[in-house]
């Protein structure tokens, strides 16, 4: 795979991420807070997976040192 070459697949998680930040604003009060934000975050992780699974394709080594790094000091943190 080429450096600057992306994944099809991250490009429509993406345009998808986007899309549904207008129908999601736009359900039942009710239904917004819990079900828009839960569609939302899961899209966001969706996307932070491919990311990183993108990363360690090429980088094996670099990612899952940064990944360990990040894991170590947020979770200890939080």
């Amino acid at each position: 795979m080429k450096r600057n070459e992306e994944l099809v697949v991250i490009t429509k998680t993406y345009d998808l991420i986007l899309w549904s930040c207008n129908p999601t604003s736009r359900f039942p009060r009710n239904h917004r807070f819990v079900l828009g934000e839960r569609i939302e975050r899961n899209l966001y992780e969706l996307l932070e997976t491919l990311l990183q699974e993108s990363h360690q394709i090429r980088t094996p080594v670099r990612v899952w040192s940064s990944v360990t790094e990040w894991v170590g000091t947020t979770c200890l943190t939080v």
